[in-house]
């Protein structure tokens, strides 16, 4: 079973959001950048990692991903 971690909404998913995905998970294997684009809904991202994550020991990568993550979407809107 997968964890979820940094849920982020969208007003428009990127046209680069498989780029995204790909630096992520370049930056670590272990997580993924998922997403929706139900078009009844806003678009979402959000990142998944092993349920391992959970455990405090993993805090670091995780928050180094959500801030790649962060820094990656923020580009865009500049």
């Amino acid at each position: 079973m997968a964890r979820l971690f940094a849920h982020r909404t969208l007003v428009n998913l990127p046209g680069t959001i498989d780029e995204i995905a790909d630096k992520i998970n370049d930056s670590n294997e272990e997580v993924t950048l998922s997403y929706s684009n139900n078009p009844n809904h806003s678009p979402k991202v959000w990142l998944e990692g092993p349920s391992c994550y959970s455990d405090p020991i993993y805090e670091p990568q995780i928050d180094e991903a959500i801030d790649l993550l962060d820094q990656l979407l923020g580009e865009l809107r500049e």
